[in-house]
């Protein structure tokens, strides 16, 4: 790490908190509100880890949505940044053009495919036995995921505009008010509909109450597309996108697309990661709801502290892709190293503070939870703990990789990784061991380690300071 670069050079931080601020604080009120939604649903005995369960393989399935508008979200900033810095002010409209359709596409298809499938018989695949509790976590996951699906067609348009305006806005925090309002919109409905007015869905003769916190999710997505809507309407900022919206010129759609492309196995199979983990720890546990509600809480936790690994992300246009399409490559690289120390400092505060919340969490906000699943949530978060320290780090690594056009190592060498070291530990152990399944979670999680490892060689061996717009490396991204 270079601790003396960065504390010598007091601008930097200055002026990287004032850049990445809003868009921590828009990632933190999003992943509060989440939290704070489990936390209702948890807390009610009609629900309960039943309910959590179901919500877990629901939102697990429509992450890998979720994931694609942030895959393309993600390819049309990699340009867009360099663009900016190139003053090619008509490209960066076209940028945000290309992550609004490409992330509605993806959205529709991903609809499309679920409703092809019978959803209960998908959800089935998550779990071992067929007693009661299996059925009534598949009912609510049921219920819940075909109301909260719609969710992603509208998030495949707030993604990329929240996201682009988080990249280029210093000191906005409009959206942020929008999104808190989306949240207290939520957090109130769910709360009346599972006090004052439920509302009651019968399946499979089981009488479940999720379809309101359901709805609630909706409702409050709505909230939100309308007011980012107006928003862009009001302020026609300079990254808004174009009058004829779907145009993209054919040239750049073929040079975003080709990044996006190499961006999507690492995206994707990030989430599909985590729908196998799911089915896995379903199909191999005893007691289903007692391991996927923990683990459904404890990666909610993570996503709190995951706001300033995303806000950092999104500061990498202004501190790195500026500077990159400015052709000033070695102040690129300073900044990245910069950068690279400042989330290596904050991630290692807030693991501890992760890792000492689990007490709190454990103890007090699900007290309620039967033993077994209070275990398993301390292990979880002990262990997200830990991820959150590795993987941050190794993202933000990956991710200037890709500013500089460098594709194909973050996706060979990233989310792989997992796939061919992870999962197989997790069956071994699961299938052959005596090790509680806390404890095996938190071991797995550990390998976690090899991507901060290969990130940081990577980062520091490979050229990728480069500028992408201005020579042949623009149709030769790697």
């Amino acid at each position: 790490m270079h601790f003396k670069l960065l504390f010598n050079d007091k601008k930097f931080i200055k002026n990287t908190f004032k850049i990445i601020r809003p868009a921590i604080l828009q990632a933190f009120v999003t992943a509060l509100g989440n939290l704070l939604n489990v936390f209702i649903i948890g807390n009610f005995v009609n629900v309960g880890e039943n309910g959590v369960a179901g919500v877990s393989l629901a939102t697990t399935l429509f992450g890998i949505s979720i994931l694609l508008s942030y895959s393309a979200t993600i390819a049309g900033n990699i340009f867009a940044g360099q663009y900016y810095g190139n003053d090619e002010v008509s490209k960066v409209k076209y940028s945000t053009n290309f992550k609004v359709m490409l992330s509605l596409m993806c959205s529709l298809l991903f609809i499309v495919i679920c409703f092809s499938v019978k959803i209960d018989n998908l959800f089935k695949m998550f779990m071992s036995s067929n007693d009661t509790n299996t059925q009534e976590i598949i009912n609510n996951g049921v219920v819940y995921f075909k109301i909260s699906i719609w969710t992603c067609l509208i998030s495949s348009i707030t993604i990329p505009l929240i996201f682009t305006t988080n990249s280029f806005e210093k000191s906005d925090y409009t959206l942020i008010l929008i999104s808190t309002g989306a949240i207290i919109v939520n957090c109130a409905i769910t709360f009346l509909t599972l006090t004052v007015w439920p509302i009651n869905t019968v399946i499979n003769g089981d009488n479940v109450v999720i379809a309101g916190p359901a709805i609630a999710f909706l409702i409050s997505k709505v909230f939100e597309l309308t007011g980012v809507i107006i928003y862009y309407i009001v302020k026609k900022p300079f990254y808004n996108l174009t009058k004829n919206f779907w145009y993209i010129p054919k040239e750049m759609w073929k040079k975003l697309l080709k990044v996006w492309i190499l961006l999507l196995p690492s995206e994707l199979l990030f989430q599909i990661y985590y729908v196998i983990f799911t089915i896995i720890l379903g199909q191999m546990t005893d007691n289903p709801q007692d391991v996927l509600a923990p683990v459904n809480i404890s990666n909610t936790l993570i996503d709190i502290s995951w706001c300033v690994i995303n806000g950092s992300i999104l500061g990498i246009p202004q501190l790195i892709g500026k500077p990159l399409g400015e052709n000033r490559l070695d102040e690129a690289k300073e900044n990245a190293k910069k950068l690279k120390t400042l989330v290596f400092l904050i991630s290692v505060i807030l693991s501890t503070v992760i890792f000492l919340s689990s007490f709190i969490i454990v103890n007090f906000l699900f007290k309620d939870f039967t033993q077994e699943s209070k275990d398993i949530l301390f292990l979880a978060i002990a262990g997200n703990s830990l991820i959150f320290f590795f993987y941050s780090n190794a993202y933000l690594s990956f991710n200037i990789l890709r500013s500089g056009g460098i594709q194909w190592i973050p996706s060979l060498f990233d989310i792989p990784v997992q796939y061919l070291i992870q999962l197989p530990m997790l069956i071994m152990l699961l299938a052959f061991s005596n090790i509680d399944t806390g404890w095996i979670i938190f071991i797995c999680d550990m390998t976690y380690i090899i991507q901060f490892l290969l990130s940081n060689i990577f980062f520091y061996k490979v050229n990728w300071n480069r500028n992408i717009i201005k020579n042949k490396l623009e149709n030769n991204v790697l």
